[in-house]
């Protein structure tokens, strides 16, 4: 099923942007002049060995594992493999869309400070220009980014 077929079967408005070059990376995404400041990463996450939760945060930040530990009063949180993330969403590493049926999403405070944003679409070629107001409807807003993330190392 294309993508935007997806999309509008679980009712999100996104620009699906297709491009000639693979986007996997911020430095991808800047070269085809997508704003590094507004693309997000959906990142699937692993909480107690078997509930699946996605993650939306800007692509420059880290998760702060001990506020989600705190949030969701669960202590053992991982990454997904990338098998797990392909098997729980349909979508390899790097095209996860932001929102997946069945598997609750929190969204970071930084990306809803933002009107839209850039997310996976899907495969390693496509993009989603989406307005945060899309995402809100899906996920609960919190904060969960690393405070000190983009800060010099002493």
């Amino acid at each position: 099923m294309r993508i935007a077929e997806r999309l509008r079967e679980i009712g999100v408005e996104a620009k699906v942007v297709r491009f000639r070059e693979p986007v996997k990376t911020t430095a991808d995404c800047e070269k085809q002049g997508v704003s590094p400041g507004k693309i997000v990463k959906s990142i699937l996450l692993v909480l107690g060995g078997e509930k699946r939760m996605l993650a939306v945060l800007l692509g420059s930040d880290g998760i702060a594992f001990r506020k989600l530990r705190k949030l969701t009063g669960i202590k053992n949180i991982r990454t997904a493999s990338p098998d797990e993330v392909l098997d729980a969403t349909g979508f390899q590493v790097g095209g996860v869309i932001p929102t997946i049926p069945g598997i609750e999403t929190l969204i970071d405070t930084k990306v809803m400070a933002l009107p839209e944003v850039w997310s996976g679409g899907g495969d390693s070629h496509t993009l989603l220009k989406l307005k945060t107001s899309e995402l809100a409807k899906f996920g609960k807003v919190t904060n969960f980014h690393k405070e000190d993330l983009n800060k010099p190392r002493e």
